[in-house]
């Protein structure tokens, strides 16, 4: 918001002030609010402005609370003996000072009266509360109303959602404003549009709020636009300090799955400060591929947590950078994100920073066992992430089963290859012993060639694969295969006949069974599981998590310390 340096310089001082509140009903304007101190008042003036249909507030609050990469919505608080003729109406709020003979005015936007509360009993006069136009996104997300062809880009999102909110959007350029959403979210969820405008905020590394009445995604800017030095403060407190940031983490809440990405020379210079966002949907499901981009765009951010008390500095927008001085050295970086500004006969406001909950996230490898047991509470496409992560499972054990296949062909070469090396070995000491018989050889050399024989059939010994050919097929046992004296497979069996191919060891009562008809697993000699040409059967079947069962999903959940089972719909 633009004000002159003589409305800066004037804010400081003892100065005339005005409020121009002007309530509308749509286009029509229908009264006014006017600020003043019921001791400059007579009778005969209030019931003029009564007459004209006009209300009068005593006090007004102008507030916002907020933080980095969230929305923020402003709100105006008047204090009012006329509470009922604000319902449902929007408030046009300007506050004025008197410079150069004459009113200059700031344009803070205008404010809805939702809901008028109940009158207090003893009291005539009513605090009524009025927000700005993020009060419009506070309704659920349809993509029955948004009708979205998806995929669609961030920025499409956003648009459609001010479309269907009735807010312009401000501006169209921003931060992964081209980034593809794949698919509706939300719906099933059932939350709101701010909601989502949140998980945007998130994604684009911006702070939402309304600019001149429009939906504004204000990018995080590092350049101060104001210095509030103790001609404006009179109290100043620097509590804390966040950054450099030089970790990002895009995580899944409380399931241990993180993705990240890091500056080391930072963290050993400065110590690890971490920006962590966890089941955030827009990226979920590419973390891995807009991690980096996303690092470089926040990386080296740093800023001081404050609070303060000042002047009224009523003209800084939500979220902007703002440099604190204390002294003629010493200046410290942070951003206007929490304010409180009450007028009456002056101005006056109090005002802070906080930093981000700074989280170590504890980094391990999870094993397969731990993924079945590990705390899902997301609903609808939030559990689609851990449904690929299964499929992704399922893949990695067909992939396994394919390693299988290939380890038994392998095997199958071995012996082969073994047993040709054997015959070829039997040939030699055979040609050695004729060529001992037709040649006079000395005791040195009948001892070298005897010590080469024995040589061979050690390694023949060691890489010894049992081999039995019957009328019903073929039995492979490898006791032992040595790698460069690392053992690789101990006690396993092949057997080769007209049930397919069973792989299974010796020390273990299960086997499994392949052959053109389908896969069969075996404990002992009872079938535990069945894969063929009319699908999967298995003797015993465990879901840790969730299982899709034609149009129904079942979710493990637990609320409030309670186990329960979700199940939902997913049909049309």
């Amino acid at each position: 918001m633009n004000v002159s340096q003589n409305f800066k310089t004037l804010i400081k001082k003892i100065k005339q002030q005005d409020l121009k509140l002007t309530i509308k009903d749509g286009e029509l304007t229908v009264g006014e609010i006017h600020l003043m101190p019921v001791k400059i008042f007579n009778a005969m003036s209030i019931k003029f402005l009564k007459k004209r249909k006009q209300v009068i507030t005593k006090e007004l609050k102008y507030r916002f609370e907020g933080a980095l990469f969230r929305t923020i919505m402003k709100e105006i608080v008047v204090t009012t003996k006329n509470a009922e003729s604000l319902k449902g109406k929007n408030i046009s709020f300007k506050y004025g000072l008197y410079i150069n003979n004459k009113y200059e005015y700031l344009d803070l936007g205008d404010f809805f009266v939702k809901d008028i509360p109940k009158e207090n009993k003893g009291s005539e006069e009513i605090e009524v509360t009025a927000y700005d136009k993020l009060v419009y996104f506070m309704k659920t997300f349809k993509q029955s109303d948004l009708q979205l062809s998806y995929p669609c880009t961030v920025l499409t999102l956003v648009q459609k959602i001010c479309e269907v909110c009735g807010v312009e959007l401000y501006s169209t350029d921003f931060f992964n404003a081209d980034l593809i959403v794949d698919e509706d979210y939300f719906t099933s969820q059932e939350v709101t549009y701010r909601d989502v405008l949140d998980k945007v905020a998130q994604t684009t590394f911006s702070i939402i709020y309304i600019k001149d009445n429009k939906l504004f995604l204000s990018p995080i800017s590092t350049t101060p636009v104001e210095t509030l030095d103790r001609s404006y403060l009179s109290k100043l407190v620097i509590t804390d300090k966040f950054g450099p940031v030089n970790a990002l983490v895009l995580g899944r809440g409380d399931v241990e799955d993180n993705v990240e990405a890091k500056d080391d020379t930072s963290i050993a210079q400065n110590g690890r400060c971490e920006l962590r966002f966890d089941e955030n949907e827009f990226v979920e499901f590419k973390r891995e591929q807009v991690i980096n981009s996303m690092f470089k765009q926040i990386k080296g951010l740093t800023y001081y947590a404050f609070e303060a008390t000042d002047v009224g500095v009523i003209w800084l927008e939500p979220g902007q950078c703002i440099a604190l001085k204390d002294n003629d050295t010493d200046s410290y970086n942070s951003y206007y994100l929490t304010a409180n500004i009450t007028i009456n006969t002056g101005i006056k406001s109090s005002t802070e920073a906080e930093i981000p909950s700074e989280t170590e996230t504890e980094y391990k490898v999870t094993t397969e066992e731990e993924k079945k047991t590990l705390k899902v509470e997301r609903l609808a496409k939030k559990n689609e992430g851990l449904i690929q992560d299964i499929i992704i499972q399922q893949t990695q054990t067909e992939t396994k089963l394919e390693d299988t296949n290939e380890l038994i062909d392998t095997i199958n070469e071995n012996v082969a290859n073994l047993t040709i090396e054997k015959d070829n070995i039997s040939a030699t000491v055979s040609e050695t012993i004729t060529r001992l018989d037709n040649d006079y050889m000395t005791t040195e050399q009948i001892e070298a060639e005897n010590q080469t024989m024995k040589d061979d059939l050690d390694i023949i010994k060691q890489q010894q694969a049992s081999m039995e050919l019957t009328s019903s097929g073929l039995q492979v046992q490898i006791d032992e295969i040595n790698n460069n004296g690392v053992s690789v497979v101990k006690n396993t069996t092949v057997n080769i006949d007209e049930k397919g191919v069973t792989v299974g060891k010796s020390d273990s009562e299960f086997s499994t069974t392949m052959s053109n008809t389908g896969t069969y697993m075996y404990s002992y000699d009872k079938q535990i599981a069945k894969y063929d040409k009319d699908g999967a059967e298995m003797y015993n079947l465990t879901v840790q998590n969730e299982a899709i069962l034609g149009y129904l999903r079942f979710i493990r959940a637990e609320v409030g310390g309670e186990k329960r089972t979700h199940i939902h719909w997913i049909g049309g």
